[in-house]
């Protein structure tokens, strides 16, 4: 699923670039409840995961409510990368 295009009436917000698109996955535990994760990719290089717990009543909820968590995550992240120089510089034996 590429999470920067919603299809149609799609309520969930447009990601920061295209580049970006997940995978979403469930599976179900001994109790029944299914953990939902959603792989992250920049182009084909996984970046991270986001994980959700509890109930949705479709696998299409479940969907939403991770490109919601996505998104927010996305935009922390790129937001981390174009940052002000952290303040950190390279040692030298000069005091």
């Amino acid at each position: 699923m590429n999470v920067d295009a919603p299809s149609g009436g799609d309520s969930r917000p447009q990601f920061p670039s295209p580049e970006w698109s997940m995978t979403v996955e469930g599976s179900p535990g001994p109790d029944g409840v299914v953990s939902w994760h959603a792989n992250i990719f920049r182009s084909t290089t996984f970046v991270c995961r986001v994980a959700l717990s509890g109930n949705f009543e479709s696998d299409a909820d479940a969907e939403a409510a991770l490109a919601v968590r996505v998104h927010k995550w996305l935009t922390e992240y790129e937001g981390r990368l174009t940052a002000e120089v952290s303040g950190f510089h390279i040692l030298s034996d000069e005091l």
